[in-house]
């Protein structure tokens, strides 16, 4: 691991590391120390307010709901829940594109 850090986050490690005995435990002693203190709350509420754009082809707006949701460990059906719940359905992208017209 040491291999793979620098700066503050070398330092950290060597004088935290004899502190751990499993890598979840250093994991999450990581990112209560680097993490700002709301960061998977905020992350959270970001995946929760995300919506597909008009526009958003379905398969980027499914990368960007993954990229978002994998710090927050979804289960793969409650991922799946999350991306189909805010994502748009063709009938209704094309509503939106009728009003945007208009």
């Amino acid at each position: 691991m040491p291999e793979l850090l620098k700066g503050t986050a070398l330092k950290w490690y060597i004088a935290n590391n004899k502190h751990w005995r499993t890598w979840t435990s250093s994991a999450t002693s990581f990112q209560e120390f680097f993490l700002p203190r709301d960061y998977f709350t905020n992350l959270l509420e970001e995946v929760t307010r995300r919506k597909q754009g008009v526009d958003e082809p379905f398969k980027r707006y499914m990368v960007e709901m993954q990229t978002l949701m994998r710090p927050l460990r979804f289960s793969k059906e409650l991922e799946r829940q999350q991306i189909y719940s805010c994502s748009l359905l063709i009938s209704e992208r094309l509503h939106a594109r009728i009003r945007m017209a208009v």
